[in-house]
């Protein structure tokens, strides 16, 4: 469909070499409407995606240029909090962008370290598995995962808190439901310490299984309470052996707790170059953050997240 708009053009100039004076007015009008006519969306949405990547991948070079100019034998680090099954098949940006950097880094012979962050046990064996079928792709590092949590109050340091995951009825790998039924991808990273939350985010997927299972099921009953460790990120980076100073980039997607996360943070003490955050679930919380990041970070807003690039 949006193919043949750019025939309008030939078509155009075809009739501008007729002498009729109304052909040369049909001639004007299709040229004009090929150049005011939108692009197809795929095509822009490759053009958004291609400049998002661009844009971070400039944030972590000059990043790392500025974490080797401090520490030059310590190994680079990207802190990954809420990373789900890390290498996610839907996301277009993140990980095509880190699997770049790394292999920049290890070319380079640069020691690298990503630290990835992820409560829910389910979710962490798929990680795992996927870190196991990356293995070529991330050689050259260390990868740690831990099954942890990270707190947003700056006074707890390691303690254990109820957090509500999606019910393991609902198959990480694939999201099909016992039943047989498709949730959507990436379902299982609907996690957070606030019930209330889970329930919002998945009421519409429960209402639509239970149209097309004829159940009446309630969202509570698709959420599973599990007990988890709760570390500060501070106290995160001490127990991994990382410095401050190490790490480029610091990257949360918690589900509404990522605002609450980055207050607790002490910019005095851990200003890493580069903050990729979602914003999309802070709520009010969101102003304050960004009054706070504004400080140090030119701020790039990315609808549902931010990229923060140190000034």
């Amino acid at each position: 469909f949006f193919f043949g708009y750019w025939l309008l053009v030939p078509v155009g100039l075809v009739m501008l070499a007729c002498h009729a004076r109304t052909t040369h007015l049909l001639a004007i009008c299709c040229i004009w409407a090929s150049l005011f006519l939108p692009v197809h969306p795929r095509r822009l949405k490759s053009k958004v995606v291609h400049e998002m990547r661009h844009s971070l991948l400039t944030a972590i070079t000059h990043g790392m240029q500025q974490v080797r100019s401090k520490v030059p034998h310590l190994p680079l680090v990207v802190v990954q909090v809420g990373a789900h099954h890390g290498m996610e098949k839907e996301d277009a940006i993140v990980w095509p962008t880190l699997k770049q950097v790394f292999a920049m880094w290890t070319k380079s012979r640069w020691p690298w370290i990503w630290l990835l962050v992820e409560p829910v046990p389910n979710n962490v064996a798929v990680l795992k598995q996927r870190l196991r079928q990356h293995k070529q792709e991330l050689k050259g590092g260390a990868i740690i995962v831990k099954s942890v949590a990270i707190t947003g109050d700056p006074s707890i340091k390691e303690t254990n808190q109820t957090f509500y995951a999606v019910s393991a009825e609902i198959d990480p790998r694939t999201a099909r439901h016992i039943s047989g039924y498709p949730f959507p991808l990436g379902i299982t990273q609907y996690g957070s310490f606030k019930e209330s939350h889970v329930q919002t985010l998945l009421n519409r997927h429960v209402q639509t299984f239970n149209r097309d299972r004829q159940q009446n099921r309630t969202v509570s009953t698709f959420i599973e309470p599990i007990l988890v460790k709760t570390l500060s990120l501070d106290w995160l980076l001490k127990t991994t052996n990382v410095e401050h100073s190490q790490v480029v980039m610091l990257m949360t997607d918690t589900e509404g707790f990522d605002c609450l996360i980055l207050g607790a943070v002490n910019l005095s003490v851990l200003t890493p170059p580069v903050i990729f955050f979602e914003k999309t679930h802070c709520g009010p919380e969101y102003a304050k953050i960004a009054a706070k990041l504004q400080v140090l970070y030119r701020i790039h807003d990315w609808t549902l997240d931010n990229l923060c690039v140190r000034r």
